[in-house]
């Protein structure tokens, strides 16, 4: 009787939510005007009907005090019915037209957290029932903000002017370089309850990225949650400045192309679709609004006198497509960060010369660092999973103003991991850390294919560009602005812009935010992603925070703390010098974020598992722990050396100096030496190095002799090995050997001379009837190796012989 009970609730709450579907014609909502009474009408009988049902089924399901334990079990799984019953009912009744909450999504969201419909629909309705959010973009931020608003039984709306979703990330509306990648590994670049696919890169394409965020779209949200192709005019007050009744009327101007659809995304290639004719301007009431549309708003280029009488090119990284446009040409890249080491590196191997003028030094660090900087034979881990650890934090807040002795041990840390990078590395003790990220830059400036100059663009005369050291730059073919972008909001009035401070021409804060998501003067709006470089897990946290607070499931901040809030932030925007992101302190960001939702993992939970991700706030839902157990499995792998055959192979690039001892076992051949370089020559041919060595070599009996060698390095992204080929006319010939790496602890075939410890790595090849067995040993110092050695053990008819080399910066 009481499962037939629970099995009917929950066939209940699935009548009535497929009742629903009257107001939806072939999967498409139909047009407000045409169905907004009928909604209504239906939405309040529904409510009734509703609460009497759910009312009296949990006022009648009877105490298991003096029930057997079979009969206690039975009535928690009659209650657990009746609660997911009544949570498919909070999002039906804001919700009338969603029909697709199948019976697994009702139960998985029964283990989300409080702030979550689990929790909404257990609380006061009154101020949630009916409720909208129009949401101000379609990228990252706009799509869980959209489906954490959803989980509380609120109604959104995503406001893009694309035509499709995935803002930056969509490749047919923002493409990028095609070798473009994220500089977060997928175990962080993501949301907290929805894996990755398993074949996905550790640090995603822009189009591996979009494919993400259609997916993670089309299992949360639906069509008529978007309003694609519409460009938000307006977003002000219901009733002018004064009014205090806390709603927004947000107008906006539809295309000709305007879509709410969810289609897969199409393989289109080329520039992004053409501008379509907008229609008239329309305009829809909302009780909430959050903006959503991030950073990166207008591509900024700084105003240089001379600038527009350039007589090359000129043009602004975000419109950067490819290398190859470059080749055999003279490039200038302006910029000191992320963007302007990734295209200096992209282009390098193809432009005749890429000067590089920075303004300030900073850090280049590769996706892969070392997790150990002080070992010769250290892992290496996706940048993430070394920084975004609680071990390694002095407490538990944000970290937000350094002292100048902490700004030195993080320079120091720095110089430890990344060493001498020479020119970029001035000043470094007292100067805030500034972070680039790239594979091959540093290896490309020590290889001499890229030059650094450490001055500002000051004037441009015709082909010339004069920088602030008096200095000049000749003959330049196209100048790139590697220079940020700066953000832009028309949509709001000059009143509200200046309610929040805002500041259009400052990149680093342009306007001022109690923990960068609320203002107390716009109480019913939130700011979502909206600060420099924001990580997945915290834009999610902040939507989970405002649909929280929306939704009546947490009070609203006091005017009190927000205004604290605001000055912290005020202090954060004039401080001298700047660091590189105003909250830098990810961890302590979004542990903050966390608690403030009563999420925070408990202390031994956080113990157990040290390096953050998105799915440590999200510890009930399934989806999460499989994320948590993915990030364990992965860490082992790395541990035992997965990646260090790449990270090697980064580490070669540049020159070396060469030293080779020859033993000879035969009384017919003579021992020897060999003194010279070696360079590892990045070519146009990605992951391809060119190996030339040339030396004197002097034989045991007093001959000496000019020597060179050539081989072809390549490595295999798909197997992670390093390939060895003879070299043919500058390009690949035949296969010599694979490296083959073992652990530091393994044995090896033959003794290695002078280095100890390090990766050691395998190799052999049969030349007619000689057999080359190859060992190698590198030596790590941080992120690159300090010293290495090769020897081979050569044994035939006529040949009996130890070649061993060793290498040196």
């Amino acid at each position: 009787m009481m499962t037939m009970m629970g099995a009917g609730l929950s066939s209940f709450a699935q009548q009535q939510i497929s009742s629903s579907s009257a107001s939806v014609v072939g999967g498409r909502s139909l047009p407000l005007s045409s169905s907004s009474k009928l909604v209504q009408r239906r939405r309040r009988r529904q409510e009734r009907s509703l609460s009497i049902f759910f009312s009296f089924c949990l006022r009648n399901v009877p105490s298991p005090s003096s029930s057997s334990k079979c009969e206690s079990r039975l009535l928690g799984i009659l209650k657990q019915k009746v609660r997911t019953a009544a949570i498919a009912a909070a999002v039906f009744v804001a919700n009338p037209t969603c029909n697709q909450l199948g019976g697994e999504d009702i139960e998985t969201m029964e283990t989300t957290p409080t702030t979550t419909a689990a929790a909404a629909a257990t609380g006061d309705d009154s101020r949630r029932r009916g409720k909208t959010v129009a949401v101000i973009g379609a990228g990252p931020s706009g799509l869980v903000t959209a489906k954490c608003m959803l989980e509380v039984g609120l109604s959104p709306t995503i406001f893009d002017k694309a035509p499709e979703l995935g803002g930056v990330w969509n490749p047919r509306v923002n493409p990028f370089w095609s070798s473009m990648r994220t500089n977060v590994s997928r175990y962080a670049c993501c949301f907290s309850d929805f894996l990755w696919d398993s074949k996905a890169a550790t640090y995603p394409t822009q189009h591996e990225m979009n494919d993400y965020l259609h997916a993670y779209a089309h299992k949360f949200l639906q069509p008529m949650h978007f309003s694609l192709s519409s460009e938000v005019t307006s977003v002000a007050r219901s009733g002018g400045s004064d009014s205090d009744n806390g709603k927004w009327v947000v107008q906006w101007r539809s295309s000709s192309s305007s879509s709410s659809s969810l289609e897969e995304p199409k393989a289109i290639e080329g520039s992004p679709p053409a501008a379509a004719l907008l229609s008239s301007s329309q305009e829809q009431m909302f009780d909430f609004v959050v903006f959503a549309t991030g950073f990166f708003s207008i591509p900024h280029i700084p105003s240089i006198p001379g600038l527009d009488g350039f007589l090359g090119e000129v043009m602004h990284s975000s419109n950067y497509r490819s290398p190859e446009r470059f080749r055999g040409k003279r490039v200038v890249v302006v910029g000191g960060a992320a963007s302007s080491a990734e295209v200096a590196a992209d282009i390098a191997v193809f432009a005749s010369e890429v000067i590089n003028t920075v303004s300030r030094p900073f850090w280049v660090v590769p996706r892969y660092i070392a997790l150990n900087p002080d070992s010769d034979a250290t892992p290496f881990f996706p940048l993430d999973l070394v920084f975004f650890r609680r071990s390694t934090r002095k407490s538990q807040s944000e970290d937000i103003f350094r002292s100048e002795e902490e700004v030195q041990k993080a320079n120091e840390y720095f110089m430890k991991l990344c060493g001498d990078q020479g020119i970029l590395n001035l000043e470094h003790d007292t100067d805030p850390p500034i972070v680039a990220i790239s594979d091959t830059y540093m290896e490309l400036v020590r290889s001499n294919h890229i030059t650094v100059r450490r001055s500002k663009v000051q004037e441009v005369q015709g082909r010339t560009l004069i920088l602030e050291d008096h200095t000049t730059i000749a003959d330049v073919d196209c100048i790139i602005f590697c220079t940020g972008f700066l953000c832009s909001m028309p949509y709001l009035s000059s009143e509200l812009l200046d309610s929040i401070s805002f500041d259009p021409a400052n990149q680093f804060m342009p306007f001022l935010l109690h923990r960068s998501t609320f203002h107390p003067s716009l109480p019913t709006s939130a700011f979502v992603g909206m600060y420099r470089a924001p990580f997945f897990g915290v834009i999610e946290l902040q939507a989970r925070w405002a649909a929280a607070i929306f939704s009546g499931v947490l009070p609203p901040v006091p005017e009190s703390v927000q205004q604290e809030g605001i000055a912290i932030e005020k202090r954060i925007r004039i401080q001298t010098p700047k660091p590189q992101f105003p909250h830098w302190d990810y961890v302590g960001l979004a542990d903050g974020f966390a608690a403030d939702l009563n999420v925070l993992p408990s202390k031994e939970w956080c113990q157990k598992h040290d390096i953050v991700i998105p799915a440590h706030y999200h510890t009930g839902d399934v989806a999460a722990n499989k994320a948590v157990e993915i990030l364990e499995k992965a860490c082992e792998e790395f541990l035992n050396g997965k990646m260090v055959p790449y990270s090697v192979f980064r580490s070669l690039a540049g020159s070396w100096i060469l030293h080779r001892c020859i033993e000879n076992r035969m009384d017919s051949s003579q021992s020897g030496t060999v003194e010279g370089t070696a360079t590892f020559s990045a070519t146009d041919v990605s992951h391809q190095y060119l190996y030339s060595e040339i030396g004197e070599l002097s034989m045991q009996r007093g001959h000496h002799f000019r020597v060179h060698r050539k081989y072809v390095y390549v490595y295999d992204k798909d197997t992670e090995q390093i390939n060895v080929f003879f070299e043919n006319e500058g390009t690949r010939g035949s296969f010599f050997h694979s490296l083959h790496f073992l652990s530091p602890k393994c044995s090896e075939k033959g003794e290695l001379n002078e280095v100890s410890g390090g990766w050691k790595a395998e190799g052999e090849h049969l030349c007619s009837e000689d057999l080359y067995n190859v060992l190698y040993r590198f030596c790590f110092r941080g992120n690159q190796i300090e010293k290495m050695e090769i020897s081979y053990h050569v044994k035939g008819p006529k040949k009996d012989y130890t070649s061993t080399a060793t290498y040196s910066r």
